[in-house]
């Protein structure tokens, strides 16, 4: 599948799991143009992810590589207050948010 010019542009939050690769095929599918979207906020294995990500993407003729969201500094302050194993609380609402806010300012 390859993109078509003129398609809509849909954001895709991207962490180049198998959901990630199935969701790039169904925006093809569909003839919309994803708009891959990685997050880093101090996951553990965020460096796989990312890597994971790029190769989901350069897998499909195409799509561009993913935007990157730079949340490290929060993950880092939320590690250090809670020394919890998730970097930030409640972080799909976090992401869902600052996703929407990426999809309007990128004309999604």
């Amino acid at each position: 599948m390859h993109m078509r010019t003129g398609a809509e542009k849909t954001l895709l939050l991207c962490s180049g799991g198998v959901e990630s690769a199935v969701l790039v095929a169904q925006l093809l599918a569909a003839r919309r143009h994803p708009v891959p979207l990685f997050a880093d906020y101090s996951q553990r294995g965020a460096q796989r992810e990312r890597i994971a990500a790029r190769a989901v993407c350069a897998s499909f003729e195409g799509v561009p590589p993913p935007q990157e969201l730079d949340l490290r500094a929060e993950g880092g302050r939320f590690q250090a207050i809670n020394r919890l194993h998730v970097p930030v609380p409640h972080r799909n609402l976090v992401l869902l948010s600052l996703a929407l806010s990426w999809a309007s300012t990128l004309g999604c």
